[in-house]
């Protein structure tokens, strides 16, 4: 039996599940956004033995994705008490649960720290754009004149904001004059500066234990992308990408403390593979549809072998 952990909203759960369910492979869905409906038990007996909704053998979980629920408290200081008691109901189930991960939340957690990932995979021998994190606006001018205004920026941590009614997603931009001039009247969080490097091609690389899939994506093709390819949904295509990359692939999502890994490079038109960050639980499914790419079919293998 396995428990995959997610949410109702999260189609790359179905997509997995869909196939689980033609094989006919036993599983658990915990939706972490419907966990007030009151039909979730955990028991402990006198031994000391986890039971969620009378499974207690778990031998493997996917943690996928997680999302709050929508308990309609307006109340800040009452919501704020609501969302930690739930934070810390699931925490404390996930310490309970004896089984192999793909991955654990807590390193999933601590892999997020993007500062980390540069280190890591620089250790490793990845090359790495150099990197500013700052809220230091002098540093920032400086930074941008070393590379002649050619630095992009991106969050530490998220990239999406919720305003209360609407969800925005926050993209990698390049810091043009404009926004230096204005730097002094922005929001003085700490922001992630790193030269532009020119880009021939984009890469993803998903790691699933010690299966590596390689997709890349040409994001230079539309004025929309060529500093963040998500801005739009581009085509990607199977790449081809030697065994030494692989195994430091393999090696970085590793030292991270994880089983999967969303890894995304810039190729220069010099060919150079330069390491930009990794997503410890990253989207896949796409990429399946896309190229062929068998990624459900390992991690199925992963969680049921």
């Amino acid at each position: 039996m396995t428990l995959i952990i997610s949410h109702t909203e999260d189609y790359t759960t179905d997509f997995l599940i869909e196939k689980l369910n033609r094989r006919k492979y036993k599983y658990f869905r915990l939706n972490t956004d419907r966990i007030n409906l009151r039909d979730i038990d955990i028991h402990f007996n006198r031994e000391g033995f986890c039971e969620l909704n009378k499974f207690g053998n778990f031998k493997s979980v996917w943690f996928r994705r997680i999302k709050n629920i929508d308990h309609g408290i307006n109340n800040i200081y009452l919501k704020r008490y609501v969302d930690d008691e739930y934070k810390n109901y699931l925490n404390n189930l996930w310490h309970c649960i004896d089984a192999k991960w793909l991955s654990s939340p807590f390193e999933i957690f601590k892999a997020e720290n993007k500062m980390l990932q540069l280190k890591l995979a620089s250790k490793i021998g990845f090359k790495i754009p150099e990197t500013l994190v700052t809220t230091n606006h002098d540093s920032v001018l400086e930074f941008c004149k070393k590379y002649n205004n050619k630095v992009i920026v991106k969050p530490i941590y998220s990239n999406k904001y919720f305003d209360g009614k609407s969800s925005y997603s926050i993209f990698t931009s390049e810091v043009d004059a404009g926004s230096l001039k204005n730097l002094n009247d922005s929001i003085p969080l700490p922001s992630i500066y790193q030269e532009n490097i020119p880009k021939k091609i984009e890469i993803r690389v998903t790691v699933v234990g010690h299966d590596v899939f390689a997709a890349s994506v040409d994001s230079q093709s539309n004025m929309e992308t060529k500093v963040d390819w998500r801005r739009k949904k581009l085509p990607f295509k199977i790449f081809n990408i030697d065994d030494d990359l692989k195994l430091k692939c393999i090696r970085l999502t590793s030292a991270l403390g994880l089983n999967f890994a969303a890894m995304d490079f810039i190729v220069t038109p010099n060919d150079d593979f330069i390491f930009l960050e990794a997503n410890p639980n990253g989207q896949w499914a796409w990429i399946e549809i896309d190229t062929g790419l068998k990624i459900s079919n390992s991690i199925i293998d992963f969680l049921y072998s």
